[in-house]
C-alpha cells in the first residue's frame, strides 16, 4: 500500500485528479444528486450550529481531507493527515462522511452491500463517484461563499437555504442512491447518537440466532486502531482527559458493568453525534481505541497535552474486530460442553492419543461447516482452533478433489453432514493406501453413496440402479469401485 503524507500540494493534486478523473456536477444536474447533497450540507450545518469553531474555512479543509479519505479506497493509498488535520476539520470530515460512507457507520454498510460487493475495486469506484461527485460540488460552494462572505459565509448562505427544512439535534442524515426503472431516488435515514461499535459486539454476544451473528459481524469495520500509555495514577490521567469537553464518562447499563473487568473505567470522545473512540484506564496503562487512524493522531495530541510528562507512549496496533470476535466466539465453542458425554472440544482433543485423530476431528468440524449452515460452525476460526489445539494451519483446502465436491453437492440434501463427512474420510484413507488411483470422480463418488446406503440397510434393498443414475455411471461400475474401497478398507456393512 502506497503511504503519502499530506501537505497542501498534494492535497490539492489529489482532488484534482478524482475531479478529472469522476467528473463534476452540472447545474442542470444538481437535481439528480439533491439527497446526498442535501445530508452532506445538512451534517455541516448541524454541527456548525452547535459549535462555532467548525466554520467555513474548516470545512472547506474537512471536505478536502474527506475527498482524500474516499481517494484512500478507491486507489490503495494509505494517508497520513497529521500536517493539515486538527480537531475541527477531522469532525467537520467525519460529518460529510456519515452522509455516505459505509466504512464509518454500519448501517450504511449493509444497505450499499445489497448492491455493492466492496472488496470488489470496480464495485467500490462505482459507488464512492456520486459521493465524490456531491463532494466537490459541495467544495465548490464552500470556496465561492468565503469568497463572498468572509470565514462563515458559507454557513451563512447554508442556514438561509436551510433554515425551515432542518432540525438542529444529534443524529446525522445518510442518502444512497437506488436506482430505478424510470428514474433514480434516495435511500435515506438518519444515523442516531450512540450507534457504536461496542454495542454492535454487545449485540452479538446477546444474540443467539447465528444467522444474525454473521450479519453482525460482517458490518463490523475492518480496523480498529490502539494506542497505550504507562500513567502514573488512573484518578489524575481521568481528571486531565475529563477537563476537556469532548470527552466523557462512558455509560454503561448493568449488563456492560458486569463484563467490564474489575477496576477499569472508561471515557468516551464524543463530538455531538458521534462517538469517535473509547478510553480504557487501569492503575497504570491508559489505552484508547477508534476506527479512524484520524482520530487516533487528533488523540495522541490530546493526551499529550493533558498528561505531558504523566503519560508515556507505549505503542500502537491495528486489530481486525472481525477476527476478534471469531477469536471470541470459537474460544467458547472451544470450551463449551455438548454430546451425550457433554465434553468440550478442548476436552475432546485431549482425549486423543495421536496428532492424526486430533486433525481428523478439526478437519471434520471445518467439513460440516461448509455443509451444515446456520448451525454456527461457519463462524469459527479454524486456524485459530488449529492453534489452541497443537495443530499446524491447513495446508490443503477444506474439500479436497472432485469426487468430495461430488458427495457434498448430490448428498447434502438427502443426508445428514455426519455421514457425509465419514465418506469423506474413507475416501481419504482410500487415496492414502492406493496409489495412482484411475477412474471418474463420479464413479468414485456413487460408490461411496451406496456404501452409505449398506449402513442404513434394514432389511430393503438398496437400489444401486438409482445411485448409478443419479451419477450418470453404469450399474456394474459403481458395484466395482464400491468392492474396491470395501475389500481394501475392509468395511463391514450390514448387507455383508
Amino acid at each position: 500500500m502506497k503511504k503519502i503524507k499530506v501537505r497542501d500540494y498534494n492535497l490539492k493534486r489529489d482532488i484534482q485528479r478524482l475531479a478529472k478523473e469522476f467528473g463534476t456536477i452540472k447545474d442542470k444536474e444538481i437535481n439528480e444528486y439533491e439527497g446526498l447533497l442535501f445530508s452532506m450540507e445538512a451534517n455541516l450545518l448541524k454541527l456548525h450550529k452547535k459549535d462555532e469553531k467548525l466554520n467555513s474555512r474548516r470545512a472547506l479543509e474537512g471536505i478536502s481531507i474527506a475527498l482524500l479519505k474516499v481517494n484512500s479506497y478507491i486507489n490503495d493509498i494509505e494517508y497520513d493527515f497529521d500536517m493539515v488535520s486538527n480537531n475541527e476539520n477531522i469532525i467537520l470530515s467525519e460529518a460529510i462522511r456519515m452522509s455516505f460512507d459505509p466504512y464509518i457507520d454500519y448501517g450504511i454498510k449493509e444497505i450499499v452491500e445489497r448492491k455493492y460487493d466492496l472488496k470488489s475495486l470496480d464495485d467500490r469506484k462505482k459507488y464512492f463517484e456520486d459521493p465524490i461527485k456531491c463532494m466537490l460540488k459541495v467544495k465548490e460552494s464552500i470556496e465561492r461563499n468565503l469568497v463572498a462572505f468572509g470565514k462563515d459565509g458559507y454557513f451563512y448562505f447554508l442556514d438561509k437555504q436551510m433554515i425551515d427544512l432542518l432540525d438542529i439535534d444529534n443524529t446525522m442524515l445518510f442518502a444512497i442512491k437506488e436506482y430505478k426503472k424510470g428514474g433514480n431516488s434516495y435511500i435515506e435515514g438518519e444515523i442516531k447518537e450512540g450507534y457504536t461499535t461496542s454495542k454492535t459486539i454487545d449485540l452479538v454476544r446477546e444474540n443467539s440466532d447465528n444467522k444474525n451473528v454473521k450479519e453482525i459481524i460482517s458490518m463490523l469495520p475492518e480496523k480498529m486502531y490502539i494506542i497505550s500509555y504507562e500513567i502514573q495514577s488512573k484518578e489524575y490521567t481521568k481528571k486531565k482527559l475529563l477537563e476537556n469537553s469532548k470527552i466523557q464518562y462512558l455509560e454503561m447499563d448493568k449488563e456492560d458493568l458486569e463484563m467490564c473487568e474489575e477496576g477499569l473505567e472508561y471515557l468516551i470522545l464524543k463530538v455531538g453525534y458521534s462517538e469517535l473512540g473509547t478510553f480504557e484506564i487501569s492503575d497504570n496503562i491508559l489505552k484508547f481505541e477508534a476506527i479512524d487512524i484520524e482520530i487516533i493522531e487528533i488523540v495522541k495530541k490530546i493526551i499529550k497535552e493533558a498528561l505531558s510528562f504523566t503519560a508515556k507512549y507505549i505503542g500502537e496496533k491495528t486489530i481486525s474486530p472481525e477476527k476478534e470476535m471469531k477469536k471470541e466466539i470459537t474460544e467458547d465453542f472451544l470450551n463449551t460442553h455438548q454430546g451425550e458425554e457433554m465434553k468440550s472440544p478442548l476436552e475432546i482433543c485431549e482425549g486423543f492419543t495421536t496428532k492424526k485423530e486430533k486433525k481428523e476431528y478439526v478437519e471434520s468440524l471445518e467439513i460440516m461447516s461448509v455443509l451444515v449452515k446456520n448451525r454456527g460452525l461457519e463462524i469459527l476460526d479454524f486456524d485459530y482452533i488449529r492453534k489452541r489445539v497443537g495443530l499446524k494451519k491447513r495446508v490443503k483446502g477444506i474439500i479436497r478433489d472432485g469426487v468430495e465436491e461430488l458427495l457434498i453437492k448430490k448428498m447434502a440434501e438427502r443426508f445428514l453432514g455426519e455421514d457425509i463427512v465419514s465418506l469423506i474420510f474413507i475416501w481419504r484413507d482410500f487415496e492414502e493406501k492406493v496409489k495412482g488411483i484411475k477412474g471418474w470422480d463420479k464413479s468414485w463418488a456413487a460408490a461411496l453413496e451406496n456404501l452409505t446406503n449398506q449402513w442404513y440397510y434394514y432389511g430393503e434393498k438398496c437400489d444401486i440402479e438409482e445411485i448409478a443414475k443419479a451419477y450418470g455411471v453404469a450399474t456394474s461400475t459403481v458395484r466395482k469401485k464400491y468392492n474396491e474401497i470395501r475389500t481394501e478398507l475392509n468395511i463391514k456393512t450390514y448387507s455383508s
